[in-house]
């Protein structure tokens, strides 16, 4: 469900949407779409469209300004080139990276490599990175961690693209070289409520955002955590908070799986839009 959706090339179909919360930016929106489109017009932009009435992809008004902070006003959108005309658009034929549970539930360890990477999450955190939840004290002063889990930014059974694409950003100099997927850089704290959310790319944090929180949920309502900042610990040196390599390519995941529409017959509709292998 969508109430913000983008049309474009020569046959008008959606190739974008998604359900807006009231925090994302027109500019902001034109981000989102420059990371899974390939648009062959030089200069082109988003004009308002009366898509339900009118399907030959005449604007319903203006352009939108590129970096306007205004937000962005649910209906339908055409990408149009500069001569007003339907672009061609290609999308990013890349998909999101498909996840197993590797919840990491705190006080249960499979080996001293994953301890240690619990631990010092939870030491540096000590509250919900999404929701800003503090971890609350039990009956005898201890810290409580049974609402919380450590979320691995990168999936765990994805190590072969880890280790050729991102162990590079990980600078933490208390990891092994080849132990970088465990690095404290690599996770953050979590509410278990919203673990599956980000795990499941229903959630996303955006470091080039300010490290806004995009919820791309549509029926979270007043609980949502879409315009929250993402916490993190200002008293630890950069080396040891979540790497924002790895939550730029999860965001990115997001956008992937959320706000890009692929065709239902990719290779049906061809020659209105293509499928563009490239890395992100």
């Amino acid at each position: 469900m969508a109430d913000v959706r983008v049309f474009g090339t020569r046959y008008f179909r959606q190739i974008a949407g998604f359900w807006q919360h009231g925090n994302t930016t027109i500019s902001v929106f034109y981000k989102w779409l420059n990371e899974f489109t390939l648009i062959v017009a030089q200069n082109w932009a988003l004009y308002p469209s009366n898509s339900d009435s009118d399907r030959s992809g005449k604007p319903a008004g203006p352009a939108l300004q590129r970096d306007s902070v205004e937000i962005l006003t649910p209906g339908d959108y055409v990408i149009l080139g500069s001569d007003g005309k339907l672009c061609r658009v290609g999308l990013v034929n890349k998909s999101h990276l498909p996840r197993s549970d590797s919840a990491v539930n705190i006080g249960t360890h499979w080996d001293q490599s994953e301890a240690n990477f619990v631990s010092r999450v939870c030491e540096r955190d000590m509250r919900c990175c999404l929701t800003g939840k503090e971890v609350p004290h039990d009956v005898q002063n201890a810290h409580n961690f049974v609402d919380f889990k450590v979320a691995r930014i990168f999936p765990l059974g994805a190590k072969k693209e880890f280790f050729r694409f991102f162990s590079r950003h990980i600078k933490d100099p208390d990891i092994d070289e080849d132990d970088k997927i465990n690095s404290v850089q690599q996770g953050f704290l979590v509410c278990s409520a919203w673990y599956h959310n980000y795990t499941m790319y229903k959630v996303g944090v955006n470091p080039d955002d300010g490290y806004r929180i995009t919820d791309f949920n549509h029926d979270n309502g007043p609980s949502s955590v879409d315009g929250r900042t993402f916490y993190i610990n200002p008293n630890v040196p950069a080396h040891y908070r979540p790497c924002p390599e790895l939550l730029k390519d999860h965001f990115r995941r997001c956008l992937l799986m959320n706000v890009r529409v692929l065709p239902i017959f990719p290779f049906a509709v061809q020659d209105d839009c293509d499928l563009c292998d490239c890395q992100l």
